[in-house]
């Protein structure tokens, strides 16, 4: 195997590795699945509810593709205006001054890319929402269906590095003068 292929499974391998012993941990020492489901109680759970689960998805993907779509218009747009007129740079720069002295930590989470979207979503979907994966998580919780809560959970997360990949390789492809080889 190529150092290039090694790499590629590398991921795969760590995976299916964690997965063997989360099952072999639950069920070895019969952790019951209200507390902590085993991978294949989650898989169960994906199975069964699949529509259903399906159906939160696609809210929860879609509300998060809005979003972010506006953030990137919005973005432009300013960054367009700010660069090509006097006056707007004049009257942003010292809102762009303060914003800049702000603790980036606090507020990095809600300005980049696109997985982290998806917790913003899910977060919100969980306070204020009445579908979405997060109404899911907030929903199975209640009424003790960890496995059904999990399945969610691995939902946004197979959304969120699909997500992820494909907007690297938009980044790399439309971008591509920036990146070193």
């Amino acid at each position: 195997m190529s150092p290039q292929q090694q790499e590629r499974a590398a991921p795969w391998v760590l995976l299916v590795a964690v997965l063997i012993a989360w099952e072999a941990v639950c069920r070895g020492f019969s952790i019951s699945e209200f507390i902590f489901p085993a991978p294949s109680a989650i898989v169960a759970k994906l199975i069964e509810l699949g529509p259903v689960i399906a159906g939160h998805a696609w809210r929860t993907f879609w509300v998060t593709m809005l979003g972010f779509s506006i953030s990137i218009v919005v973005g432009m747009l300013l960054g367009f205006l700010i660069g090509s007129s006097r006056m707007a740079y004049a009257a942003m720069y010292p809102l762009m001054t303060g914003f800049n002295a702000l603790p980036k930590a606090a507020f990095v989470p809600i300005l980049v890319a696109i997985t982290l979207a998806f917790v913003g979503t899910t977060v919100s979907e969980m306070t204020a929402a009445n579908e979405g994966i997060g109404y899911l998580l907030i929903s199975a919780g209640s009424s003790m269906q960890m496995g059904l809560a999990f399945a969610g959970l691995v939902v946004v997360g197979a959304m969120a590095m699909a997500m992820y990949e494909l907007f690297a390789v938009i980044e790399k492809r439309t971008t591509a003068w920036a990146h070193r080889r």
